[in-house]
């Protein structure tokens, strides 16, 4: 089967969950969080959130309820969702009175964009 560099990328694809005890650089951490905020949606749409965490006390909380104790090692921890409330907000602040946001479509639509914005994230190496 033929390949390319977006199946090779994504094969080789690892995930380490091992993090050093020390922040990330601002400069680098305001690197990132401009290309989130600029990564393309369809149709202009920004259908995805992005919440970072730093609090020490409420990744912990994340780790135990997740059941994933990594998360509280991490310096940084972002978590990538469909927001439906924001489109639903946009939506009626457009005059909308229909309910195109609550369609699958736009949901499929934030998911890519939330792994859009991990890959982006992700590749900063």
């Amino acid at each position: 089967m033929d390949s390319n560099f977006t199946t090779n990328h994504q094969l080789n694809h690892r995930t380490i969950r091992f993090f050093q005890d020390k922040p990330i650089p601002d400069e680098l951490m305001d690197h990132l969080l401009t290309v989130m905020n600029r990564t393309a949606t369809s149709n202009g749409l920004q259908t995805a959130s992005v919440i970072r965490v730093t609090d020490d006390d409420k990744k912990q909380q994340i780790s135990e309820v997740s059941n994933q104790a990594y998360i509280a090692k991490a310096p940084e921890l972002f978590i990538f969702l469909v927001d439906a409330y924001r489109m639903k907000e946009i939506a009626q602040a457009s005059g909308s009175d229909g309910d195109d946001y609550r369609s699958m479509n736009v949901f499929f639509q934030g998911g890519g964009r939330c792994l859009f914005k991990r890959a982006k994230f992700n590749d900063r190496d």
